[in-house]
């Protein structure tokens, strides 16, 4: 008898403990401090290469709040003055622009778009 009362008196000991251990706890390691990518789903319209240019045009479209596209770069390449381009929640923008390569257009190369203090996002090109 003595041995059940022990076993049922052990568990909200055990309960307690797992209480505790969850309420101080550290954040999920998943969780970091710092900006997050911004909020935006990117697709490659066309491209066309015309010697060391690549002429680009890429779809944007907003997932969260407002975002503002400020600058792009890619490896290799000069890169492109752009006017800020602004995209809301559910909203399309094109974005086109020209890439100049010092040395030649490669074939698969890493497009970086800047969304200022948001982050960045990048899009692999294949043109």
């Amino acid at each position: 008898m003595s041995k059940s009362i022990m076993r049922h008196a052990i568990w909200p000991r055990i309960w307690g403990m797992i209480a505790l251990a969850v309420l101080i706890s550290p954040a999920p390691l998943g969780a970091h401090d710092g900006p997050h990518g911004p909020d935006v789903l990117t697709r490659v319209l066309s491209t066309e290469q015309i010697n060391n240019q690549l002429a680009i045009t890429i779809e944007l479209t907003g997932l969260g709040g407002p975002i503002v596209l400020t600058r792009m770069s890619a490896p290799g390449a000069t890169s492109p003055a752009i006017t800020p381009v602004y995209v809301n929640f559910a909203e399309d923008a094109l974005v086109s622009t020209h890439l100049t390569f010092a040395n030649g257009v490669p074939s698969v190369f890493t497009l970086t778009l800047i969304f200022g203090p948001l982050g960045e996002t990048d899009i692999e090109v294949s043109p």
